[in-house]
């Protein structure tokens, strides 16, 4: 009997027909045989086979049939035919250090509570230590990625010095590389902080809204003054130099994507994430923000046929997207490497699966002060998209992956279940994405994906 494994169809400008396999992202081109057997699903081989002897022979429709079950799009008698999900090990690469739960800023949409995760204060040079220890031990990676974030991480600079310093003692001794990350306000700043930034290597974020009148709407000091001259002078030696990503927060007063984008290009962001505060957008805000997108996704499609693949390449939203809808063949299981890949250390020494999670005691792991090996937490498999029963019917499943689990906590009351607003935002997202791939060239995919 016919069955066939979950897809989408979607139809491109002149008409073609495409069909999106929705467990592992494969896209296929519909040829008029192909849609006419999309279309006697439930009936038995030899039946189906009598509905398009008009059309092919038997032995073209054999073909047909096995090039549908190794795609993946038939099921057979004996359960789903889809390409086994890559088996790659999992193991601790990084860790994200709270170096300081204070910040001297008061940004509308902060989720750390002004930087203070309910315990205010500063990493001591101790925790830190162990908590480099415990990477090194409980890693298999020779690459260790060290996160460094707050509160604002700069007003505890010496202690990121003296880290750096810890990690180069053990790069001496063993045969491991530590790259570091910060992501910052870009308040506090002088000329050593820039030169150590550049000498070490950091790669930098910048959280920064848009131009001077959003970025002020929503980022300003304890006074009521915005941040955005500050920032836009301690941060344009290295801007213009290219070492500098901005991150933008979206809320209700830049939903102008596109302009947004812009601004931010304008001032030379090397890369320029964005992402909505979904604890400020209404229904009515995310209505707007799924039409803006949508001209966002339009405005990417036309750098990219302009053969601007650099400033497309800035859109990281939209290329982390386009590059899970490019690479078919994986039925993922969890959005990143949350718990697993990449852990939080807060400033008493408390582990967390990330920084989203800091505080919350519940989802706590351990702390690196008496603990040198982690178990795993029933928390991973709490978070498998198998578990969440609400996207079991959702064509974006596998490129969505239940979203961000820490989002689904607070907008839900539960990691399993995504707030419907920002379903709707996705779905739109992937639906516009998807559209964009189908108009691209074989070219563009070279330029763009590799």
């Amino acid at each position: 009997m016919l069955k066939y494994n979950s897809y989408k169809i979607f139809q491109d400008k002149i008409g073609n027909q495409y069909l999106y396999l929705i467990d592992d992202n494969a896209i296929f081109l519909l040829d008029e045989k192909s849609k006419k057997m999309l279309s006697l699903e439930g009936l038995k081989f030899n039946d189906a086979y009598v509905e398009l002897s008009d059309i092919m022979t038997k032995e073209e429709f054999q073909t047909l049939f096995d090039n549908m079950v190794r795609a993946g799009l038939i099921v057979s008698d004996k359960g789903p035919v889809l390409k086994e999900e890559k088996k790659e090990e999992i193991t601790l690469n990084g860790l994200t250090l709270m170096i300081i739960q204070e910040c001297n800023l008061r940004c509308t949409y902060c989720y750390g509570e002004g930087g203070e995760y309910q315990d205010r204060g500063k990493m001591s040079l101790e925790t830190a230590k162990k908590s480099i220890d415990f990477l090194i031990g409980n890693s298999k990676n020779k690459e260790l990625l060290i996160c460094f974030l707050g509160g604002e991480p700069l007003m505890n600079f010496p202690l990121i010095k003296d880290v750096v310093a810890y990690c180069n003692k053990y790069e001496n001794d063993k045969p491991i590389h530590f790259k570091y990350t910060i992501t910052t306000n870009g308040t506090i700043w002088n000329d050593e902080i820039e030169k150590f930034l550049r000498e070490k290597h950091f790669t930098v974020q910048i959280s920064v809204d848009g131009n001077k009148d959003v970025h002020n709407c929503n980022r300003f000091y304890a006074n009521g003054l915005g941040s955005f001259d500050v920032m836009e002078k301690n941060t344009r030696n290295m801007r213009n130099d290219g070492l500098v990503s901005g991150r933008a927060t979206i809320t209700a007063t830049n939903l102008d994507l596109v302009d947004n984008f812009k601004a931010l290009n304008d001032m030379k962001f090397r890369s320029i994430p964005m992402a909505p505060a979904q604890n400020l957008l209404s229904d009515e805000d995310y209505d707007r923000l799924i039409g803006e997108n949508t001209k966002l996704v339009q405005y990417f499609l036309e750098l990219i046929q302009s053969g601007d693949y650099k400033t497309a390449k800035k859109l990281r939203i939209l290329m982390s997207g386009l590059q899970k809808i490019h690479k078919s063949g994986v039925a993922r299981k969890i959005l990143c490497g949350v718990g697993s890949a990449q852990l939080a250390v807060d400033i008493n020494g408390e582990i967390y699966p990330c920084h989203r999670f800091v505080a919350n005691k519940e989802y706590a792991m351990g702390n690196v002060l008496k603990d040198t090996k982690i178990e795993k937490m029933p928390f991973l498999e709490e978070i498998t998209l198998e578990k969440h029963k609400e996207c079991k019917n959702c064509w974006a499943r596998n490129l969505c992956v239940g979203a961000c689990p820490n989002e689904n906590l607070v907008n839900a009351g539960t990691t399993q279940k995504s707030d419907s607003k920002n379903c709707r935002f996705i779905q739109a997202m992937y639906n516009d994405l998807i559209h964009a791939y189908l108009e691209l060239t074989v070219e563009n995919k070279k330029q763009l994906l590799g």
